[in-house]
């Protein structure tokens, strides 16, 4: 499992840009040199939920 190979972002543009989440996407090329133009990441900012328990 060590052996895996980076990919290479050659274009990246925010398409969605709240204060609970952001989505960017990418293009990216392979290791095997395949060019991928619409990868998409989801940014979320680290959050705390509670959920009081009243039983």
């Amino acid at each position: 499992m060590n052996n895996l190979e980076k990919w290479k972002t050659l274009k990246s543009k925010m398409v969605l840009d709240h204060i609970w989440c952001k989505v960017r996407q990418d293009e990216v090329e392979l290791p095997n040199g395949k060019i991928i133009d619409d990868y998409f990441v989801s940014i979320k900012p680290d959050v705390l939920i509670i959920f009081p328990d009243n039983i």
